[in-house]
C-alpha cells in the first residue's frame, strides 16, 4: 500500500548549501513527465535533514513532504530546486587558476605588472568556475594560463584580458 494524499522526497545536497537547508523551508520539485507539456514546480516542505554528512560523498541526504499532485507519483524521477534566497553574489574565477599548496589555495595576482602569490579562500566550486570567499577582491588582475611559469616578483606580460563582468560578478 502507498500512501499518495503525502508524498516525500528524499534527496541529496552538497555539503556546500547546509547554510541553506531549514526544516520548515520550501524546496521546489519538478517531476520529469515527459511529452506532457510544461513541467510545473511543485513546492515541498522540508521535513528533516540528515545529520551527519556522508563521507564518501560529502553529501548531506534531506527528505521534503509535497501534497499529492497530478504529475507526481510514488517511485517518479524529480528534480529539486533549493530556493536560495535573494541573489548571492561572489567573485568566481576558472578553477585553472587554483594553486593547491600543501595547507593552502594560492592565486597569481599581478600588481604593478609584477606576479604575487596570494592565498584565497575558496567556496562553492562548478566544473569550470570556482567561488573565492577572501584573498582576493573585485577589480584584482589574476593570471588565468600560464599560472605554473609566474614567479613572485617577476614581471608579467598580460596578453589577453578577459572581461570582469563575465567572471567577477556571478551569481550563485
Amino acid at each position: 500500500m502507498q500512501e499518495t494524499s503525502q508524498l516525500k522526497v528524499d534527496f541529496n545536497v552538497p555539503e556546500e548549501y547546509i547554510e541553506y537547508l531549514r526544516i520548515g523551508s520550501t524546496v521546489d520539485v519538478v517531476v520529469d513527465k515527459r511529452g506532457i507539456g510544461e513541467n510545473p514546480r511543485i513546492p515541498a516542505r522540508i521535513i528533516a535533514i540528515e545529520p551527519q554528512v556522508d563521507v564518501s560523498s560529502r553529501n548531506i541526504m534531506v527528505r521534503a513532504m509535497m501534497s499529492k499532485n497530478d504529475a507526481a507519483s510514488p517511485g517518479s524521477f524529480a528534480k529539486v530546486y533549493l530556493r536560495l534566497g535573494e541573489m548571492r553574489h561572489s567573485i568566481q574565477i576558472p578553477t585553472n587558476s587554483i594553486i593547491p599548496e600543501a595547507k593552502s589555495k594560492k592565486v597569481i595576482v599581478v600588481k604593478n605588472g609584477k606576479a604575487e602569490k596570494i592565498d584565497v579562500e575558496t567556496g562553492i566550486r562548478q566544473s569550470s568556475m570556482v567561488e573565492i570567499t577572501s584573498g582576493i577582491e573585485v577589480g584584482d588582475t589574476i593570471v588565468v594560463s600560464g599560472v605554473l611559469f609566474a614567479r613572485p616578483g617577476r614581471p608579467v606580460e598580460i596578453r589577453d584580458v578577459i572581461d570582469p563582468e563575465s567572471i567577477i560578478e556571478a551569481s550563485l
